[in-house]
């Protein structure tokens, strides 16, 4: 019995270490404009940043020469059409959006996507509208505007820290759980110390990873993550060794190492599945933004 679960533990390793070189591609940067209280004719929008760029991001043929000319009607105070205009790196957009029930929607994305922008909306008519400067607190956001206030709302980021340490917290504890029961470790006697360590670690985990995942993506959040699980996978390590409840009829080096065996195995599988689910948690996490 000892042994099939022994061999059951390699494998789950085996299966999701692979993870770390295919797990993340990498989301790209995107800004979604959401135009609430829009009017029945025709506009065009665009994000205003400041500075000008020499890269084409669409074919000024395909758009009214006119309205083309309203969206540069601020490059006399510094601000430039992103899409229009050009960037340095490749922007992706329209400048007409698509209808999503009571709104219509813009979508900019790629490395292109300015840091810091303003919006600015025209119409056929030479009404330009332009918001207050806008700063990105993560890779991909949402911002609504209305048409004729220009009023901007946001949704709050602090959701999302809130929802990635949920979303860490209750995969690890079931992971992390079945492996205790296959190792021959007692949930019943282990609950209390088996849920709060992992409670506090994911506080740690979060607080100083959380803020590279929605600012730079998975990629960058692994730049963090891979030496905090280590200095995780250490600290659990000696908790484990220490205050982990075995069979009393075993050696006590016997049990020693069991315990530290289960600290980093337990780890190293949480860790990849968290890999393989990395990009699909993080478009969860945007999804609130």
């Amino acid at each position: 019995m000892k042994r099939r679960r022994v061999c059951a533990l390699i494998f789950l390793i085996i299966l999701f270490m692979p993870s770390l070189a295919f797990a993340d591609f990498g989301p790209k940067d995107r800004v979604t404009v959401k135009v609430k209280n829009y009017p029945d004719e025709v506009y065009y929008l665009d994000m205003l940043q400041a500075h000008d760029g020499n890269y084409e991001n669409i074919d000024p043929q395909e758009y009214d020469s006119d309205m083309l000319k309203y969206l540069s009607s601020y490059e006399n105070e510094g601000w430039y059409p992103a899409l229009y205009g050009g960037t340095d790196i490749p922007l992706f957009g329209e400048l007409t959006g698509r209808a999503e029930g009571e709104e219509i929607v813009h979508v900019f994305s790629y490395f292109g996507v300015p840091q810091s922008f303003r919006i600015i909306i025209v119409n056929k008519h030479g009404v330009v509208h332009v918001t207050d400067e806008i700063h990105r607190k993560s890779l991909q956001s949402s911002v609504t505007v209305d048409y004729f206030t220009g009023e901007v709302t946001t949704p709050p980021v602090w959701v999302s820290y809130v929802l990635q340490y949920i979303s860490t917290l209750l995969p690890t504890l079931l992971i992390e759980g079945v492996i205790l029961l296959l190792m021959g470790f007692s949930i019943k006697r282990n609950a209390a110390l088996f849920v709060w360590t992992n409670i506090l670690t994911q506080i740690i985990l979060t607080a100083i990873c959380g803020h590279s995942v929605i600012i730079g993506g998975p990629t960058m959040g692994f730049l963090r993550f891979f030496p905090t699980e280590m200095a995780i996978l250490a600290t659990e390590a000696l908790i484990y060794s220490c205050l982990l409840k075995e069979n009393p009829q075993k050696p006590a080096t016997a049990k020693k190492l069991t315990k530290v065996f289960y600290a980093a195995s337990a780890n190293l599988v949480s860790w990849g599945v968290s890999l393989v689910f990395a990009n699909m948690q993080f478009a969860w996490l945007m999804s609130f933004l």
